[in-house]
């Protein structure tokens, strides 16, 4: 019955999201509380991937809705809506060599360039060889969001992620913020 009803009411019986990784969790969980309160019997596949994964989702439509990071690779075909603004910090662990040039102003390219960076990657077609952010030297791709954070804490290299992700391993210490140099 509650089937028949959602087809007279022209409602699918799921949908399906993809969420870029960057994306903020508060903020979807308050969108997903209120989608649930408004359709409670419509079940939903989240998918939480990297970069270009969310656009090749909605672009084979395996996807319904993507909310991803604006970026070069998303097809020009997709409708694109600002959500929010996302903060990245560069960090590193407090015993990571570069931790030791936080306090000393903006580090430039060439030093970072010495160091290994970590980077989150994806496995999609569209963002196949974006170097967005990479400076350049060692790198490490990681295509897990929580993983790169691990990777972060334990000291393997510097890389960005969102202020919200890392703001109590700052405050805590457990991550160093670096004054990256622009345009070095």
């Amino acid at each position: 019955a509650a089937s028949a009803l959602r087809m007279t009411e022209g409602l699918e019986p799921r949908v399906t999201i993809a969420i870029e990784v960057l994306y903020p969790m508060p903020l979807m969980l308050t969108a997903l509380a209120a989608f649930r309160k408004r359709f409670p019997t419509v079940s939903l596949l989240l998918r939480t991937e990297a970069m270009g994964a969310v656009a090749e989702l909605v672009q084979n439509e395996t996807c319904r809705v993507g909310i991803s990071v604006a970026a070069p690779f998303v097809p020009k075909e997709l409708d694109q809506i600002p959500l929010t603004t996302l903060l990245l910090v560069a960090v590193a662990a407090p015993e990571d060599e570069l931790a030791r040039h936080a306090d000393a102003g903006p580090i430039p390219a060439r030093v970072l360039q010495r160091h290994t960076q970590l980077v989150l990657t994806d496995r999609s077609r569209l963002s196949e060889g974006f170097e967005g952010g990479v400076v350049g030297g060692p790198n490490w791709r990681i295509a897990d969001l929580d993983a790169k954070h691990q990777f972060l804490r334990a000291g393997f290299g510097w890389g960005t992620m969102p202020l919200q992700a890392v703001a109590k391993d700052l405050e805590r210490k457990r991550l160093v913020h670096l004054p990256l140099a622009v345009g070095d």
